[in-house]
């Protein structure tokens, strides 16, 4: 018994283990078997861990780990390879599911705006009565506690990463979420076509809001397309 349960610790340990943005997947070898870890946050919804970063999960918050070799995850599953399944108590359940959705969404986030980055294109770039924008909008419009505004297509893929290190790091995260291209548009107009971002930072957390091509509009934020560069010409529509 003993060694079993320092076996599901082992493999549980490597799981969690923190990984830098970009790294797609985690593979784990274990006795020559793949192994796949979730959490089971009840009987059909099992969210994969993998290639997140775990580390605010503390050990004290599990239940219990069980490893489903081959055949018995396709029997249960209707699948192949090995997988950990990590349950946790009862009462940590929802802080693990909403930190862990958070998380995929922040990471599914970087990796479509970092992709988009090759469609950039300045001949694309105009200045109309709204401001900088893309003739072929692909950015959804990020909006950070509110009153810092940002569209990423408009700016070139050095500034994106800029905002990424800046507004996308989950440690500083306190809450995200999107609205659909239907009720952003109500709320934003033209500039939320694409979508809405809703970033929150952690309580207190300093940050810098000058970054892809930010500028402050009055005392209460700002926005990167409002503000006319010099010789930039004006496109009426």
């Amino acid at each position: 018994m003993k060694s079993k349960i320092f076996i599901f610790a082992y493999i549980f340990t490597v799981s969690i283990s923190t990984y830098s943005y970009g790294q797609n997947s985690l593979s784990q070898q274990t006795f020559g078997q793949k192994v796949e870890t979730y959490f089971v946050i009840n009987k059909t919804t099992l969210i994969q861990i993998d290639s997140l970063n775990t580390d605010f999960i503390k050990p004290k918050w599990i239940k219990k780990m069980e490893f489903l070799k081959d055949e018995q995850y396709k029997t249960i599953y209707g699948n192949t390879g090995g997988k950990l399944l990590v349950y946790p108590k009862k009462r940590f359940k929802n802080t693990i599911k909403n930190e862990l959705n958070k998380r995929i969404l922040v990471d599914s986030l970087i990796q479509e705006i970092y992709r988009d980055t090759i469609r950039f294109e300045e001949k694309d770039l105009v200045f109309t009565q709204i401001g900088r924008r893309n003739i072929n909008s692909y950015s959804m419009l990020y909006v950070v506690n509110g009153a810092y505004l940002y569209m990423l297509d408009i700016v070139s893929p050095d500034k994106v990463f800029e905002f990424a290190t800046e507004f996308l790091d989950i440690n500083r995260i306190e809450s995200i979420s999107i609205l659909p291209k239907e009720k952003a548009s109500v709320l934003g107009g033209v500039r939320a076509q694409n979508g809405i971002v809703l970033i929150v930072l952690k309580k207190n957390l300093k940050f810098n809001p000058l970054v892809a091509g930010f500028n402050f509009i009055g005392s209460g934020g700002g926005d990167n397309f409002s503000k006319r560069n010099d010789n930039e010409l004006m496109l009426r529509e």
